[in-house]
């Protein structure tokens, strides 16, 4: 939906975009607590809109800035980032200059209603989108667990009678199991690779966030804005 009505025009030329991503503090003191040294927020969770901007929009990113702060996970002994906030600037092609800022961070509450809040502000000459991806919808409030905003299109479970074994569903499934089809018939010459890769993404597309994953680490680093050439 956002990325017709971006072609479309509804909301003119895209001038600038505001992202917020976060997840809970058990998942780097926790669930990832071997892995998330290894890594940061901004490479394990903030890129994938990243992605999402790219492909909404096909603009060449120019530069990056980054900023981050460490306190919580310091103080528990894990040497990352509590935050990242990245600034992006993408190259349109009438030449002007798109800004997308990007505000990750993993240590949110861990009572939190959903393990990942996310949200995504894209703003035009004529208008903005506003999406909250933790409103999906269906809230669940009981007596054992906080309030929860449930995703129930991510991957769900169905144990009903009637299915001899328990069945998994949704587009974290589904997204898989489709790009296995797909590789299988290009391999067996049931459909063209070059058709394939005009409707479908590729590896070759995450070239672009890995670069960007790059240079936020760069200026992470160095404390300077980091140009991108693609």
């Amino acid at each position: 939906v956002i990325k017709n009505k971006i072609e479309n025009k509804e909301i003119g030329s895209l001038l600038y975009s505001v992202v917020e991503y976060s997840q809970k503090k058990i998942i780097p003191t926790k669930i990832f607590k071997s892995w998330s040294n290894k890594t940061n927020v901004f490479q394990y969770l903030g890129v994938h809109y990243v992605d999402l901007i790219y492909f909404f929009t096909r603009f060449k990113p120019v530069s990056v800035k980054a900023w981050g702060q460490k306190e919580f996970l310091k103080s528990k002994k894990i040497n990352n980032w509590d935050s990242i906030q990245v600034t992006i600037e993408w190259l349109k092609p009438n030449g002007k200059i798109f800004v997308s800022n990007h505000i990750s961070s993993w240590i949110d509450p861990n009572n939190s209603s959903a393990m990942s809040d996310q949200k995504i502000t894209i703003v035009g000459t004529k208008g903005k989108i506003i999406s909250d991806q933790k409103n999906r919808g269906l809230q669940v409030v009981n007596d054992t667990k906080y309030v929860q905003d449930i995703n129930p299109y991510f991957t769900s479970l169905t144990n009903f009678s009637n299915y001899k074994d328990p069945y998994f569903f949704g587009y974290g499934i589904e997204s898989v199991r489709e790009f296995i089809i797909n590789v299988t018939k290009i391999i067996e010459n049931k459909i063209n690779y070059k058709f394939f890769l005009k409707n479908n993404r590729s590896f070759k597309e995450s070239l672009v966030s890995t670069l960007i994953i790059e240079s936020v680490n760069k200026s992470l680093k160095t404390k300077k804005t980091q140009k991108i050439r693609l």
